[in-house]
């Protein structure tokens, strides 16, 4: 059974990267390996990133709102439903869109769930990441 948390004191969060942009993936990468996270997988769309939950223990999902057919949001749905002990971080370089997340994840059964706008900057997904890992 994929998708579950399993970080214990001696081991690094995992990570799945989700986004259509290969530099915006190996930027991310880079960013989780300096923030001590381990990246599980980095793919390009929502289906691949359900894919990988499916196969495998992963401790929170970042994903670029605009993807390929499903979106961002649609693959928060589904992660919400499947796997609804993993936190997701929704980037976007739009901020009304980031904001429109930020009002939707305010509701009880999606505090998990957080929204920043790109560029992000390398403390502020540290801080947020460390905060889904947290559960907080």
């Amino acid at each position: 059974m994929g998708g579950r948390t399993h970080s214990g004191a001696s081991e690094r969060p995992r990570v799945l990267i989700v986004d259509d942009s290969a530099p915006m993936r190996a930027v991310l990468h880079q960013f989780c390996v300096a923030l001590s996270y381990d990246v599980a997988a980095e793919v390009p769309t929502a289906e691949a990133a359900l894919e990988v939950l499916d196969a495998q223990a992963v401790d929170v999902v970042i994903c670029d709102y605009r993807l390929p057919r499903l979106s961002g949001l649609d693959l928060e749905a589904l992660v919400a439903e499947r796997f609804p002990d993993v936190p997701l971080l929704v980037l976007s370089g739009d901020l009304d869109l980031v904001e429109e997340c930020r009002r939707g994840f305010a509701t009880g059964s999606r505090a998990r769930r957080r929204a920043l706008c790109k560029p992000v900057m390398l403390g502020e997904l540290g801080s947020v990441l460390d905060a889904l890992c947290e559960g907080s």
